[in-house]
C-alpha cells in the first residue's frame, strides 16, 4: 500500500521535531515545532540552525550510526547553528560553516556519549554543542568574510522578573526575546508540567543565589544553565521525589556559582553557553551514583524518561512489587499452608530475624493435627515436600537432627532452625528452609536446584514445637544471620473474612492467611496468549473497526501496538499476563484492553486482585480531564479492582474491574470495565464504562501477520 503524502511527511519530520523538543529535554512533536518557530524569529538564525541540523541527521545517517526516536546530534546541531547565525549574518559562507559544524557537531555526539558513559554512565546531553560552539568561535576569528550579525533589541515584558525569566529560556536558542521565552515554556508545558515546575523552581533558586552573592552576572543571561541542571537532576535522570526535587535545587545553586566562576572564559572569546549545566548536572550525578548505601533519590542514567511517565511506572510498581531491596521467593510447598508467625511475629521474628515466615498446613476447621495431636504423624504437614523457592546452590544442609515429639523443643545451642537447607542465589542471597524432618534431604552441599524442586520433607526438628516450615532470606550464610526484607511471588492468599482468593505479584501474608503458588490454569492461559505476529481485529458499536496487533522489538521486547501505532510493553509469564510502559496518542481500543487486562494472572483459583492503571486510559469527558489537570497536574491512577469468574456456560471467562480516583470531597471518577473471554478466541467482548460514556468492542476476526515466506492470514470469528 502507498503511504500517503501527510503520513510521509510527519515520519520524515518526526526525527527532527523530537530533536527540537530535546533542547528542553522533551519529546512531544508540538513542542518541537513551537521551538522550531521560536528559532525563526529571527529567520536567518532559524535557518542557520536547521541547516546544521539537516547536516547532523544526513552525516548520522551515511555514517551507519542506529536509528532512534529522538536523534541526540539534532539538538547538539541544531543549538551550534544558532549560535553561529546569531554573531554572524547569513551569507553562503556561514551556511556552509552551518553544514561542516552540523557534520561535526555528529561525530562529537556520538564519540563524547560513549566516553562519558565508560567513564561513570554519565548523559553527554549538550556537550557536543559547547565543545563545537566553543570550536567554531575559535576559528571564526580567523575568517576574514565573516560579518558580525546586526544587533537586535528586543523589548521587556511588565513585571520586569517575570521577562528575566522568559529572556532566560529565551537565550538557550539565542533568541533572547520573552515570547520567545513564553513560548519554550509553552512547549515544557505541553510534555511535562513536572519539568516546568523544576524550571520556574530553579531559576528562581539560582537568581538567588546569584542575588546573595551580590555578582554581577545577570540571571535574564544566564539562568537557562539553573532550569538545566534542576530539570536534568530533579525530573529527567532521577525518580521524581522529594529528594531528588531537593537535589535539582542544589544542582541549580551550583550552576549558579559555575556561571560566575566561568566568566573569565568570555575574555577568551569562550563564551559560557551550557557549561555551568553540565558540570553542575555531572558533578551531582556522578556523587549520587557512587553511593555505597543507595536509596533515594534512585537515579535513572540507563533509561531517562519525563517524569509524568516514571511517576505513572512507579504506581504500577507500587501496586504489583514489593518495595525496592525486597527478595522475592516462590512458596516452597504444594497446595495449601497457613502462615503461623508472620513477619514481624510475636513469637520469633523479632528484630535483626523480623523477616520471616512460618507455615504449617491446617483442616477445614483451622487444626492442623487429626486425633489429639500426640503423634508426629497426626499433623497434616509432617512429611509433606519441601520445594526450593530460588533457584541456587545447596550451600550448606543437615538432616541428622532428630525431630521433637510434639510440644518438645530442642534449644541447644546451634539447633535453632535444626535441620535445614541453606540455597544461595545467583546474586549471592542467601535462602534457609528450617525445621526439615530427619533424614528427608535429597540434595547435598554442592548441589544445584531450580525453582520448585523437592529438596526435602516438612520436620519438628531444632526450636519447633509442631511441625512447620521456616522461610527467611539472610545476606550471610552464617545460620543466624539477621535476615532481609522478602515477600512472597505470584501468590493466591484467602484470608479470613474476605469473600474470593486474591492474586498478588508480591505478596506478604499475615498470621492466619491461607497461602498457596498461583499454578497456571492452562485453558485461561491458551486463550489469553499473546504470540508475536498475532492481530485481532474489533468492531465497535458505530461498525468502526479497530486492530491491534503484537510485535517483537529488536531489543526482545513484545509490545501491543493499535492501528495509530500507540503501544503498550507486555510481558507474558507462565503465571500471568502484565502491560505496561505505554507510548503513543489515545487508542480507544488499546486503551481499553490495558484498563481491563493490565494484570491479568493465570491462575485458576485467582478470584482477585488489585492495580493502579493510569487515569488516562478511560474515557473521560473534558470537563474531568480539565479537573485532572488542575487537581492531578503530574498525573494519576486508579484504585483498580479486579474479579474473574466462570461465565454462565462454565466453558469461559467473565473478568470484571471497577477503577476509583478520588479527586477530593464528593469528587470521585468511576469506571467499570467487562471483558468475556472464551477458550477458541480469548476475549470476545469489551466494554468500558464511565458514566453516560460507553466504549463496547466486540471481536471479529484474529489473524497472523505476514513475514517473510509466511502468508498473513485472517479467520473471522
Amino acid at each position: 500500500m502507498t503511504e500517503q503524502p501527510p503520513r510521509r511527511a510527519a515520519r520524515l519530520a518526526g526525527p527532527y521535531l523530537r530533536g527540537y523538543a530535546a533542547v528542553l529535554f522533551c519529546s512531544h512533536p508540538l513542542a518541537g515545532l513551537l521551538i522550531l518557530a521560536v528559532t525563526f524569529i529571527r529567520p536567518e538564525v532559524g535557518a542557520t540552525g536547521l541547516l546544521a541540523a539537516l547536516s547532523a541527521r544526513a552525516a548520522s545517517v551515511q555514517l551507519g550510526y542506529a536509528e532512534v526516536e529522538q536523534p541526540p546530534e539534532i539538538y547538539n546541531a541544531l543549538l551550534v547553528g544558532l549560535a553561529l547565525g546569531s554573531v554572524w549574518s547569513f551569507s553562503p559562507l556561514v551556511a556552509g560553516l552551518a553544514v561542516a559544524a552540523g557534520a561535526i557537531t555528529a561525530l562529537a555526539t556520538h564519540v563524547l556519549s560513549g566516553w562519558l558513559w565508560r567513564l561513570n554512565r554519565l548523559p553527554a546531553m549538550s556537550l557536543a554543542f559547547v565543545v563545537i560552539a566553543w570550536l567554531f568561535a575559535a576559528i571564526s576569528r580567523d575568517v576574514a568574510f565573516l560579518e558580525p550579525a546586526r544587533p537586535v533589541l528586543y523589548p521587556d515584558l511588565h513585571p520586569v522578573w517575570l521577562s528575566h525569566f522568559f529572556t532566560s529560556l529565551g537565550w538557550f536558542l539565542f533568541t533572547p526575546h520573552p515570547v520567545a521565552g513564553v513560548a519554550m515554556f509553552a512547549a515544557l508545558l505541553i510534555s511535562s508540567r513536572y519539568l516546568a515546575l523544576l524550571a520556574v523552581a530553579g531559576y528562581v533558586v539560582g537568581a538567588l543565589t546569584l542575588t546573595a552573592l551580590g555578582s554581577a552576572v545577570l540571571p535574564s543571561l544566564t539562568g537557562f544553565n539553573f532550569m538545566l541542571a534542576a530539570m536534568a537532576v530533579g525530573g529527567l535522570f532521577a525518580f521524581p521525589d522529594r529528594a531528588s526535587f531537593a537535589w535539582g535545587l542544589f544542582a541549580a545553586v551550583v550552576a549558579a556559582l559555575l556561571c560566575v566562576a566561568l566568566q573569565g572564559l568570555a575574555q577568551l572569546g569562550l563564551p559560557p553557553l551550557a557549561a555551568p549545566f553540565l558540570l553542575a548536572s555531572w558533578l551531582v550525578m556522578a556523587g549520587l551514583s557512587l553511593r555505597p548505601g543507595g536509596g533515594a533519590p534512585f537515579l535513572l542514567l540507563d533509561t531517562p524518561t519525563l517524569p509524568e511517565r516514571s511517576l505513572i511506572a512507579a504506581r504500577l510498581a507500587r501496586a504489583r512489587l514489593a518495595e525496592p531491596g525486597s527478595y522475592p521467593v516462590n512458596v516452597p510447598f504444594f497446595g495449601d499452608w497457613q502462615v503461623s508467625q508472620g513477619i514481624d511475629g510475636p513469637h520469633t521474628h523479632r528484630g535483626p530475624w523480623r523477616h520471616a515466615f512460618d507455615f504449617i498446613v491446617v483442616d477445614e476447621r483451622g487444626r492442623s493435627h487429626r486425633n489429639d495431636g500426640g503423634t508426629l504423624g497426626d499433623y497434616l504437614g509432617f512429611g509433606a515436600p519441601v520445594l526450593a523457592p530460588v533457584a541456587g546452590q545447596v550451600w550448606r544442609c543437615e538432616d541428622r537432627l532428630l525431630d521433637n515429639p510434639p510440644g518438645e523443643i530442642d534449644a541447644r545451642a546451634g539447633r535453632n532452625f535444626g535441620n535445614h537447607v541453606l540455597l544461595r542465589t545467583a546474586d549471592a542471597a542467601f535462602v534457609l528452609l528450617g525445621h526439615l524432618q530427619h533424614g528427608s534431604l535429597r540434595v547435598k552441599a554442592g548441589d544445584w536446584v531450580e525453582a520448585g524442586q523437592i529438596l526435602a520433607a516438612c520436620g519438628n526438628s531444632g526450636r519447633s514445637a509442631q511441625p512447620h516450615l521456616h522461610l527467611q532470606v539472610q545476606a550471610f550464610d552464617d545460620p543466624g544471620a539477621p535476615t532481609r526484607p522478602l515477600h512472597l511471588r505470584s501468590t493466591v492468599v484467602k484470608r479470613a473474612g474476605v469473600a474470593g482468593a486474591a492474586f498478588s505479584l508480591s505478596a506478604r501474608p499475615v498470621e492466619g492467611d491461607i497461602v498457596s503458588g498461583a499454578l497456571r490454569d492452562r485453558a485461561f492461559a491458551e486463550a489469553m496468549h499473546l504470540p508475536a505476529g498475532r492481530t485481532l481485529g474489533f468492531r465497535d458499536d458505530a461498525g468502526g473497526l479497530h486492530t491491534l496487533r503484537i510485535e517483537l522489538t529488536l531489543l526482545g521486547q513484545f509490545r501491543l501496538i493499535g492501528a495509530g501505532g500507540a503501544s503498550a510493553a507486555l510481558d507474558e509469564r507462565i503465571d500471568v499476563l502484565a502491560f505496561y510502559d505505554r507510548q503513543g496518542a489515545a487508542d480507544p481500543l488499546l486503551d481499553s484492553w490495558l484498563l481491563a487486562f493490565g494484570l491479568t494472572p493465570f491462575s485458576g483459583a485467582a478470584e482477585r486482585w488489585t492495580d493502579a492503571p493510569p487515569v488516562s486510559l478511560a474515557p473521560l469527558s473534558a470537563a474531568e480531564r480539565a479537573l485532572l489537570v488542575v487537581l492531578r497536574p503530574f498525573g494519576a491512577s486508579f484504585d483498580s479492582r479486579y474479579e474473574r469468574r466462570r461465565d454462565a456456560s462454565g466453558q469461559g471467562w467473565r473478568q470484571t474491574g471497577r477503577h476509583r480516583l478520588t479527586l477530593g470531597p464528593g469528587l470521585v471518577l468511576d469506571v467499570t470495565t467487562e471483558a468475556e473471554i472464551d477458550p477458541l478466541h480469548g476475549c470476545r467482548e469489551l466494554t468500558v464504562s464511565s458514566g453516560d460514556r460507553r466504549r463496547h468492542f466486540t471481536l471479529v476476526e484474529t489473524g497472523l501477520a505476514g513475514d517473510v515466506g509466511v502468508p498473513a492470514r485472517r479467520e473471522a470469528v
